[in-house]
């Protein structure tokens, strides 16, 4: 998987256009223009985790579910920093 950010979001997918599809479904917003791709050494802030920790992370949080027999997409797109809501 691969790092796109999109707005203040990153989010983990295999394709940058699965990236925006999965920002614009889960936020209800259009995509804010620009999309860069970011290495996944790159350090999260609020987490103080590389990219690739949380993805690696994540991915072995979906093959567990795999392994217990719990259907799951194990290359579905998520948010490895979501936008804080202001509200």
């Amino acid at each position: 998987m691969k790092a796109f950010r999109i707005g203040d979001c990153i989010i983990a997918a295999d394709l940058e256009n699965e990236a925006v599809e999965f920002f614009c479904e889960e936020t209800g917003s259009p995509s804010p223009g620009a999309i860069l791709e970011m290495g996944v050494e790159e350090i999260v802030p609020e987490s103080g985790l590389m990219i690739k920790d949380v993805i690696n992370q994540v991915m072995d949080e979906r093959c567990a579910w795999l392994r217990m027999g719990v259907p799951t997409e194990l290359h579905w797109p998520f948010f490895v920093r979501k936008k804080a809501d202001p509200n």
